[in-house]
């Protein structure tokens, strides 16, 4: 049986389920309704358990007219633990049959317990947590905090991620604007070195009065000379602010 501690008034009250059904230890309930007696030893007094007046009021419900027959039962098994066991701590009966025997008791602590165990039994059916200890308290706290930083730090990987494909969506834009920038410098480089190579040969063409290609001799000779002046291997390397000195090289030529 799972067993479940709870305090009422400073009294310890231990709960436990069996078979689906709740009971209550009958010590702690005697002691939650007053059933106990004073007693002086050797200058101690202690408290025990008023066994006779239980079973009495145990005796006075199990009369009523419209008690129904498994709680008859349960009574006259509780009476026989009550006669026969050597351990009576570990007697435990129905919550209904606690309440029931708190109201017996006519007394104002009596039926605060009686309350009590209404108002946990309520509070289970709704789903709720009844708290009567600093330790339970402690520990629903210490969850609820747990819970908290937990959610903290959730919402923090979740900024985290915002960030990132925030982060990633722009890298990915700059990459494409960086790419198509680089695209149109490349179109306007192969068009400005075709310029020039067209230039060259125009120029060749009025000195010489021939036709020129890319494969004669006088515009092979003549490219020769532009790139070891301006310190190149083709014309794709020269520099985009060499553009009009290249022209003006070849005006010269």
């Amino acid at each position: 049986m799972n067993k479940l501690t709870k305090v009422f008034e400073g009294q310890e009250v231990i709960i436990k389920m069996d078979k689906g059904n709740k009971v209550i230890n009958l010590v702690h309930t005697a002691k939650c309704c007053g059933l106990e007696k004073s007693e002086t030893r050797v200058g101690r007094t202690t408290k025990s358990i008023r066994w006779s007046r239980v079973s009495e009021k145990l005796q006075l419900i199990s009369g009523g007219q419209k008690l129904d027959p498994q709680t008859k039962t349960e009574i006259q098994y509780i009476l026989q633990e009550i006669e026969n066991t050597d351990d009576r701590n570990s007697i435990y009966m129905s919550s209904w049959l606690s309440k029931r025997l708190a109201l017996e008791c006519h007394s104002e602590k009596a039926n605060r317990y009686k309350n009590f165990l209404v108002t946990m039994d309520e509070a289970r059916e709704n789903g709720q947590v009844v708290v009567n200890n600093v330790a339970e308290q402690q520990a629903i706290l210490q969850l609820a905090q747990s819970m908290q930083g937990i959610g903290t730090v959730v919402q923090g990987m979740q900024t985290a991620m915002i960030n990132i494909e925030a982060y990633v969506k722009d890298s990915i834009q700059s990459k494409d604007l960086q790419i198509e920038q680089t695209m149109n410098l490349v179109g306007l480089r192969a068009i400005n070195t075709k310029r020039i190579s067209d230039r060259l040969k125009e120029i060749l063409i009025y000195k010489e009065g021939t036709p020129i290609s890319a494969s004669s001799p006088s515009y092979i000779r003549a490219k020769r000379q532009i790139f070891k002046q301006f310190r190149v291997m083709k014309w794709e390397d020269i520099p985009v602010g060499q553009y009009n000195a290249v022209h003006a090289f070849i005006e010269e030529l």
